[in-house]
Protein backbone atom coordinates (compact mmCIF):
# COMPACT_ATOMS: atom_id res chain seq x y z
CA UNK A 1 0.00 0.00 0.00
CA UNK A 2 1.61 3.24 -1.17
CA UNK A 3 4.95 1.43 -1.45
CA UNK A 4 6.59 4.18 -3.52
CA UNK A 5 5.75 6.82 -0.91
CA UNK A 6 7.08 4.61 1.88
CA UNK A 7 10.29 3.92 -0.06
CA UNK A 8 10.78 7.64 -0.71
CA UNK A 9 10.27 8.49 2.96
CA UNK A 10 12.79 5.86 4.07
CA UNK A 11 15.31 6.43 1.26
CA UNK A 12 18.02 7.93 3.49
CA UNK A 13 17.71 5.33 6.23
CA UNK A 14 19.73 2.09 6.36
CA UNK A 15 16.76 -0.15 5.61
CA UNK A 16 16.07 -2.82 3.02
CA UNK A 17 12.57 -2.49 1.63
CA UNK A 18 10.79 -5.71 0.74
CA UNK A 19 7.79 -5.58 -1.56
CA UNK A 20 4.92 -7.93 -0.74
CA UNK A 21 3.18 -8.76 -4.02
CA UNK A 22 0.21 -10.13 -2.05
CA UNK A 23 -0.36 -7.07 0.15
CA UNK A 24 -3.80 -6.44 -1.32
CA UNK A 25 -5.06 -9.62 0.34
CA UNK A 26 -4.87 -7.65 3.56
CA UNK A 27 -3.34 -10.46 5.59
CA UNK A 28 -0.31 -9.76 7.75
CA UNK A 29 0.86 -13.32 7.12
CA UNK A 30 1.86 -12.60 3.51
CA UNK A 31 3.89 -9.56 4.59
CA UNK A 32 5.68 -11.59 7.24
CA UNK A 33 6.39 -14.33 4.70
CA UNK A 34 7.85 -11.82 2.22
CA UNK A 35 10.07 -10.42 4.96
CA UNK A 36 11.26 -13.84 6.11
CA UNK A 37 12.20 -14.81 2.55
CA UNK A 38 14.29 -11.64 2.21
CA UNK A 39 16.40 -12.24 5.33
CA UNK A 40 19.94 -13.61 5.04
CA UNK A 41 20.55 -17.27 5.91
CA UNK A 42 22.61 -16.14 8.90
CA UNK A 43 19.57 -14.56 10.59
CA UNK A 44 18.74 -16.48 13.79
CA UNK A 45 15.37 -14.90 14.57
CA UNK A 46 13.00 -12.18 13.44
CA UNK A 47 11.32 -9.52 15.51
CA UNK A 48 7.80 -8.80 14.27
CA UNK A 49 6.99 -5.18 15.08
CA UNK A 50 3.71 -3.61 14.00
CA UNK A 51 3.96 -0.45 11.93
CA UNK A 52 0.96 1.12 13.66
CA UNK A 53 2.26 1.08 17.24
CA UNK A 54 3.76 4.55 17.73
CA UNK A 55 3.50 4.26 21.52
CA UNK A 56 5.62 1.11 21.78
CA UNK A 57 8.01 1.49 24.70
CA UNK A 58 11.59 0.81 23.57
CA UNK A 59 12.33 -1.00 26.83
CA UNK A 60 9.92 -3.71 25.70
CA UNK A 61 12.18 -4.42 22.72
CA UNK A 62 15.09 -4.86 25.10
CA UNK A 63 13.15 -7.24 27.32
CA UNK A 64 12.03 -9.38 24.38
CA UNK A 65 15.52 -9.54 22.86
CA UNK A 66 17.10 -10.30 26.24
CA UNK A 67 14.69 -13.16 26.89
CA UNK A 68 15.67 -14.71 23.56
CA UNK A 69 19.41 -14.26 24.11
CA UNK A 70 19.09 -15.73 27.62
CA UNK A 71 17.46 -18.83 26.12
CA UNK A 72 14.09 -18.36 27.82
CA UNK A 73 12.24 -19.22 24.61
CA UNK A 74 12.67 -19.57 20.87
CA UNK A 75 9.46 -17.59 20.52
CA UNK A 76 9.12 -14.58 22.83
CA UNK A 77 5.86 -12.71 23.33
CA UNK A 78 5.35 -9.72 25.64
CA UNK A 79 2.20 -9.73 27.77
CA UNK A 80 0.45 -7.05 29.77
CA UNK A 81 -1.94 -8.25 32.47
CA UNK A 82 -2.02 -11.62 30.74
CA UNK A 83 -2.86 -10.28 27.27
CA UNK A 84 -0.39 -11.03 24.47
CA UNK A 85 0.94 -8.18 22.37
CA UNK A 86 3.72 -7.12 19.99
CA UNK A 87 6.57 -7.20 19.16
CA UNK A 88 6.92 -10.98 18.86
CA UNK A 89 10.29 -12.64 18.36
CA UNK A 90 10.29 -15.85 16.32
CA UNK A 91 13.31 -18.13 16.06
CA UNK A 92 14.36 -19.34 12.63
CA UNK A 93 13.37 -22.98 13.16
CA UNK A 94 9.69 -21.94 13.08
CA UNK A 95 9.97 -20.06 9.80
CA UNK A 96 9.25 -23.08 7.57
CA UNK A 97 5.88 -23.48 9.31
CA UNK A 98 5.15 -19.78 8.87
CA UNK A 99 6.15 -19.91 5.20
CA UNK A 100 3.98 -22.98 4.56
CA UNK A 101 0.95 -21.48 6.34
CA UNK A 102 -1.47 -20.38 3.61
CA UNK A 103 -4.23 -18.55 5.47
CA UNK A 104 -4.88 -17.07 8.85
CA UNK A 105 -2.47 -15.34 11.15
CA UNK A 106 1.06 -16.02 12.38
CA UNK A 107 -0.40 -16.69 15.83
CA UNK A 108 -2.03 -19.84 14.41
CA UNK A 109 1.47 -21.26 13.89
CA UNK A 110 2.94 -19.85 17.10
CA UNK A 111 0.24 -21.46 19.25
CA UNK A 112 1.46 -24.89 18.11
CA UNK A 113 4.63 -24.39 20.16
CA UNK A 114 3.69 -23.49 23.75
CA UNK A 115 6.72 -25.28 25.21
CA UNK A 116 9.10 -23.17 23.14
CA UNK A 117 7.29 -19.90 23.86
CA UNK A 118 8.32 -17.47 26.60
CA UNK A 119 5.66 -15.03 27.76
CA UNK A 120 7.33 -11.92 29.17
CA UNK A 121 5.14 -9.74 31.40
CA UNK A 122 5.74 -6.03 30.81
CA UNK A 123 4.42 -3.04 32.75
CA UNK A 124 3.12 -1.08 29.79
CA UNK A 125 0.06 -1.48 27.64
CA UNK A 126 1.98 -0.07 24.67
CA UNK A 127 2.30 -3.66 23.39
CA UNK A 128 -1.49 -3.72 22.95
CA UNK A 129 -2.10 -0.23 21.56
CA UNK A 130 -2.18 0.40 17.84
CA UNK A 131 -3.80 2.85 15.47
CA UNK A 132 -6.20 1.16 13.06
CA UNK A 133 -8.49 3.99 12.01
CA UNK A 134 -8.11 7.64 10.97
CA UNK A 135 -10.00 8.62 14.14
CA UNK A 136 -7.51 6.74 16.34
CA UNK A 137 -4.67 8.44 14.47
CA UNK A 138 -6.20 11.92 14.94
CA UNK A 139 -6.78 11.24 18.63
CA UNK A 140 -3.20 10.06 19.11
CA UNK A 141 -1.89 13.21 17.41
CA UNK A 142 -4.11 15.34 19.64
CA UNK A 143 -2.96 13.57 22.81
CA UNK A 144 0.67 13.99 21.73
CA UNK A 145 0.11 17.72 21.19
CA UNK A 146 0.66 17.49 17.44
CA UNK A 147 -2.66 18.89 16.25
Amino acid sequence: HEGDAVAETLAKLPVHIVHNPSYAQGEMLSSLQAGLLALPDSTAACLVVMGDQPFLDGRVLGRVLSAYVEGRGEIVIPTHRGERGHPVLIGRRFWPDLLAHERGAPRDVIRRYPEQTALIEVHTDSILRDLDTPEEYRRARFLAGLS
